[in-house]
């Protein structure tokens, strides 16, 4: 189930408040790379890392997600995951916790990616990652 309408718009007032209203676009044209693809690590003392990718988002080292549409490209994204932990067994790769999430993402000037994500139409947390040096 997508978040509600009151949830939806609580986060998009959040989004325009932390990202500066047309700070998308004034990445862009700073040069920064304005693309939520590619690999993300949690900014300060977290250690969530998220693998952004057009077909699949993945979480740590286990957990797979499919989108139900392809992640654009852009400086921002908003998305129904499918996910689940993924486990290789001698039977094969092996599928456990399954859950479906709504994630909504958005990259600020300084490079930082905002994602709130949603279970059950309930807010979850908004969690903020910056991009993982090699």
């Amino acid at each position: 189930m997508p978040p509600s309408p009151e949830i939806f718009l609580a986060v998009s007032l959040l989004s325009v408040s932390l990202l500066g209203g047309a700070a998308p676009l004034r990445a862009a044209q700073a040069g920064v790379q304005a693309s939520v693809l590619g690999h993300w690590c949690e900014a300060g003392a977290g250690s969530e890392q998220m693998f952004v990718e057009t077909t699949s988002v993945g979480f740590n080292e286990h957990t797979v997600c499919r989108p139900d549409t392809a992640v654009p490209d852009a400086s921002q994204f908003a998305t129904q995951l499918d996910c689940a932990n993924v486990y290789m067994t001698q039977d094969g790769p092996q599928r456990a916790f399954a859950t479906t999430l709504w994630a909504m993402g958005a990259l600020n000037r300084n490079d930082r990616l905002f994602v709130a994500f949603f279970e059950k139409g309930q807010a979850g947390r908004t969690m903020i990652f910056t991009r993982c040096q090699p």
